[in-house]
């Protein structure tokens, strides 16, 4: 795929990586983040992926919400906060980055 402007990039489906790792409160889609392999569609010098190319970031209560468990070693990709009456700072992990709890 090659696109002469970013404009075309979006139309086609195509985010940067800060674009993917906004939730998009209108779809309910949650933040993503490009998988460590993805390609990127360089366009003007900047990098666009498309939604084959990412996955999910989730927490770590809510990957054992889902029966996950975070695997051995890994890095979170992002803190987020959020204000439940105090101010809570969680990490973010790839969805790659759990396994199913045995």
């Amino acid at each position: 795929m090659t696109f002469k402007t970013k404009k075309a990039a979006r139309d086609a489906g195509l985010k940067t990586k800060s674009e993917w790792m906004k939730r998009d409160y209108k779809t309910g889609r949650s933040q993503m983040i490009p998988v460590r392999q993805a390609k990127p569609v360089i366009v003007k010098n900047e990098e666009f992926f498309s939604f084959d190319n990412c996955e999910e970031i989730i927490s770590r209560t809510e990957g054992k919400k889902r029966g996950l468990v975070l695997r051995d070693g890994v890095v979170h990709v992002r803190i987020a906060h959020a204000d439940f009456g105090k101010s809570v700072e969680y990490k973010l992990y790839r969805r790659s980055d759990f396994r199913l709890t045995q």
